[in-house]
């Protein structure tokens, strides 16, 4: 278990910051540092002749676009493409990567989230929630930060200690529709035992006529 330098909050991620805004968000920039920066840049001066080599067209904006597609080795499946940016020859196999590079953490906390839609189980969420705040929304996709998100009520921190299959953690039955602020203040806490979640589960499934997995 890491604790994280700039919430103070405890986390299983293969980094030293809890999440990525916790590592965009490291204060402002000191004088010294910045003057160590400007030393190490005034020295890159690129003209328009060397610009226009590197990139194929000497506008910022269309930097690269001229280039010709080289011969590439794909990273995952090793099969040879042509492209000028992409290391991968398909999105599946980026995809694949990407999946293999997760820590057992990350994995699991993927597998874990809802994956269903509330409007569905109109009588185990508080819909009126939604009407009355809306969803959560980021200030870059929305910006509606006292919006309703979706809370687990048995936490995956535990889930994973634990090593409760991501079934039970991401079933409707384990969440909860709350202010993203309040959501924020709970962190990795349980509110009901694991017991407490599989008799709510084995509820919800019959009262909306769900199989069991």
């Amino acid at each position: 278990m890491k604790i994280c330098p700039k919430c103070n909050n405890e986390h299983l991620n293969s980094g030293t910051f809890c999440s990525r805004s916790c590592a965009n968000s490291r204060g402002p920039r000191t004088e010294e540092f910045k003057k160590v920066v400007s030393s190490k840049l005034s020295g890159r001066i690129i003209c328009d002749e060397v610009r226009l080599k590197i990139t194929g067209d000497n506008h910022p904006k269309r930097r690269g676009k001229k280039l010709p597609p080289l011969e590439k080795e794909c990273l995952f499946c090793k099969k040879i493409f042509k492209s000028t940016v992409s290391k991968y020859c398909s999105k599946t196999c980026w995809m694949s990567s990407i999946e293999m590079q997760r820590t057992s953490w990350e994995k699991y906390h993927h597998d874990c989230s809802f994956k269903f839609n509330v409007y569905e189980y109109p009588q185990h969420f508080d819909l009126n929630l939604l009407e009355q705040y809306g969803w959560y929304k980021a200030k870059n996709r929305g910006d509606n930060l006292d919006g309703i998100s979706r809370d687990h009520i048995f936490s995956i921190k535990e889930g994973f200690i634990n090593y409760v299959d991501p079934k039970i953690i991401s079933h409707p039955a384990n969440c909860k529709l709350v202010r993203h602020t309040d959501n924020q203040k709970k962190k990795t806490k349980s509110f009901i035992s694991l017991k407490e979640l599989q008799e709510n589960i084995k509820k919800f499934n019959t009262l909306y006529g769900l199989m069991a997995e």
